[in-house]
């Protein structure tokens, strides 16, 4: 089987290429900027042409939230326009689209957890032009899986855990931490191991994928500290403190329990896989 992974080379893109890499079964093609720019239609449908896959794994994405708010042109270019041209060529090609995105189509109101069957509402550009990509993956008529996750962290790319909480406290920094924001932390090994269990399934549609459980930005930081054996001097804040640009769920928890029906297995809880992360990493760092 064919996959092609796009944004091979951001946090998730890489953690999947990994997986896949060891996979005997699979034939893959991993590519990012500027080999693959899913905003040009050229590169979209010449790439496409060529590969011809069977499943296409988009986790190229604008991810900045703050950033998207000053640059909404091209947080929807990236966001909602690239997942519109990848569908419309599948649509042709035939191929499933497999299209990353996030908790924060979310408003953040409820205090339960979020379901497939709960209506966005987003608060900032950056989660209004991933919706629009979803919905645009769902009108194009591709066959596709829309997976939802959230607060991901990972041995790639920048994250909360790695870039702000682990090197502050190496670096003997301060560290600010919201306590006023609630989500699913969502191991990247743990996404990538569910996007492909669901391709293995056939499946098709809305599936949140997110580990277990949920926690404050706050409670995210010290289990990690903890698990590391690391000190910081912490500074509880709320999130309006931080003035930042774009707005964000006060609350985001992602119910995955619809995956766990359909696949038969459940997602991990966030802190048993936040402990097998932070193992992981000390491994890498003390091969």
């Amino acid at each position: 089987m064919k996959v092609l992974i796009t944004g091979g080379a951001g946090m998730l893109g890489k953690e999947l290429t990994e997986l896949l890499t060891k996979a005997t079964s699979w034939q893959l093609s991993s590519l990012d900027l500027p080999e693959m720019d899913i905003t040009n239609p050229n590169h979209v449908s010449q790439t496409l042409s060529n590969i011809r896959p069977d499943v296409v794994i988009n986790c190229a994405a604008h991810t900045d939230v703050d950033r998207c708010e000053k640059e909404p042109t091209l947080a929807f270019q990236v966001n909602a326009e690239g997942p519109r041209l990848l569908a419309n060529s599948l649509a042709k090609l035939g191929g499933l689209l497999v299209q990353v995105s996030t908790d924060f189509v979310f408003d953040g109101t409820k205090t339960t957890p979020y379901t497939e069957e709960d209506k966005p509402n987003p608060l900032s550009v950056y989660g209004k032009s991933k919706l629009a990509g979803e919905l645009a993956v769902q009108e194009a008529g591709c066959n596709h899986i829309i997976a939802r996750t959230a607060w991901l962290y990972g041995p790639y790319g920048k994250n909360f855990i790695s870039s702000f909480v682990i090197r502050r406290a190496r670096n003997g920094e301060s560290l600010p931490l919201v306590t006023d924001q609630v989500g699913s932390p969502s191991y990247t090994l743990d996404v990538a191991d569910a996007i492909m269990q669901l391709v293995h399934a056939r499946a098709h549609g809305l599936f949140h994928v997110a580990n277990s459980g949920s926690c404050s930005r706050l409670d995210f930081a010290k289990a990690a500290l903890k698990e590391a054996g690391l000190k910081a001097d912490i500074i509880p804040i709320m999130a309006k403190e931080l003035s930042l640009p774009a707005p964000r769920p006060a609350y985001s928890a992602l119910s995955s329990a619809k995956l766990g029906e359909f696949t038969g297995k459940p997602t991990p809880n966030w802190e048993v896989s936040l402990r097998h992360f932070i193992r992981r990493m000390i491994l890498l760092d003390n091969p």
